[in-house]
């Protein structure tokens, strides 16, 4: 796949994502993000200087999911890079996952911020017996560092989209 398909197929799970300027009730830069329809918040955590949330399907579990959005939070890391971070998890995942898939990670700008994105597809992960198929986006924001992932127990066919709709506006 090309670096043009690739970003086609970043485009698609309906993921909306705008790092915020400055309001009233928000301190510094914040992520501002609107989940799929019918997803509910399974689990949350901050410790050691990184937040996560993660949402699942009404009916289902952080252990038991069809799909999920995680979305970490690495407070004050402005030193991080967003292709490298994206790098150190394709190394991780095509080691752990026996046949596993990459799409070409692709960078740029969108509304001044640097970021990347890839898709990963693991054909059978090993701890659950199911496939699982991946979308990343890294954001290197002006005051933190965020990675978003909407992960799908499937192998999509070709015409899916896995993240479309990812926006970012300061």
């Amino acid at each position: 796949m090309g670096r043009r398909g690739a970003a086609g197929a970043l485009l698609g799970l309906g993921l909306w994502l705008a790092v915020a300027p400055v309001q009233a009730q928000f301190q510094g830069e914040n992520l501002l993000v609107s989940m799929p329809a019918g997803f509910n918040s399974g689990y949350q955590d901050t410790r050691n200087g990184m937040s996560i949330q993660e949402w699942v399907p009404e009916g289902e579990t952080v252990q038991n999911w069809s799909e999920m959005v995680t979305v970490q939070v690495f407070h004050d890391r402005r030193d991080l890079d967003p292709r490298a971070m994206l790098d150190s998890i394709q190394r991780g995942w095509l080691k752990a996952c026996a046949g596993s898939a990459a799409a070409p990670i692709v960078t740029g700008k969108v509304d001044g911020y640097d970021t990347a994105a890839m898709v990963l597809r693991c054909p059978l992960n090993g701890e659950t017996g199911k496939p699982e198929t991946t979308a990343f986006r890294a954001i290197k924001g002006r005051d933190s560092f965020y990675v978003i992932q909407r992960a799908l127990r499937s192998v999509p066919d070709a015409s899916a989209r896995p993240c479309s709709s990812i926006r970012i506006a300061s």
